[in-house]
């Protein structure tokens, strides 16, 4: 726990969870409650489509056929690692190490502005990560809720089984979980359960 002059100590909290299950919403209700929040897959965004060093990293790993008018296509790089277990683990050893870097560099440039740091990392506890936080936070929910959210962001039903395949169990997340939050009721109640933490935070 990191501490600013004598009084001022900024949490860093972790949010993770399966595919589709709402991390995004949790995070957006921690931002409304004053959290400063970062989110690793905007990270890669912006990785795969500014860092000149990774798009050819990236390039050299899978070949020019990820390059569509210069930029990588994260749909054609998904469907070339996600069955493919070495290429999958060679990017995101390209990856993960200036994701972090990028996240510790933000945590940094907050201190004074904020008490609470919240980062949505999906792939936490597989890369090691959680040991860069004081606390994390798991979100569930059923299988068909999340595969329903899934296939609204366009994944289909085998897609969303290569990447949950690639993922911790959700049991093994919640035994290393701080705290778990049950998405499979209303907005309200997902507010409620990220209030409670947060006044568990600050109290």
């Amino acid at each position: 726990m990191e501490k600013i002059g004598e009084s001022v100590k900024i949490l860093k909290v972790a949010v993770t969870g399966s595919v589709a299950s709402g991390k995004s919403t949790v995070c957006r209700f921690f931002k409304q409650h004053g959290a400063y929040t970062i989110d690793a897959d905007a990270v890669v965004h912006n990785l795969i489509s500014s860092d000149t060093e990774c798009i050819q990293k990236i390039t050299q790993l899978l070949g020019n056929q990820v390059l569509v008018q210069g930029q990588i296509r994260r749909d054609i790089v998904a469907s070339m690692v996600f069955n493919d277990s070495s290429r999958l683990q060679k990017l995101q050893q390209i990856l993960h190490p200036k994701v972090f870097a990028k996240i510790e560099q933000e945590y940094e440039n907050v201190k004074g502005q904020t008490d609470l740091f919240v980062a949505e990392v999906p792939l936490l506890f597989e890369s090691g990560f959680d040991q860069f936080f004081d606390y994390t936070v798991v979100v569930e929910a059923p299988r068909d809720i999340c595969l329903e959210r899934a296939h609204a962001k366009g994944m289909n039903e085998k897609e969303y089984d290569q990447r949950m395949s690639k993922r911790l169990s959700l049991d093994v997340m919640k035994e290393k979980a701080d705290f778990i939050i049950h998405n499979q009721g209303t907005l309200e109640s997902v507010e409620k359960q990220v209030k409670t933490i947060i006044n568990k935070f600050r109290s």
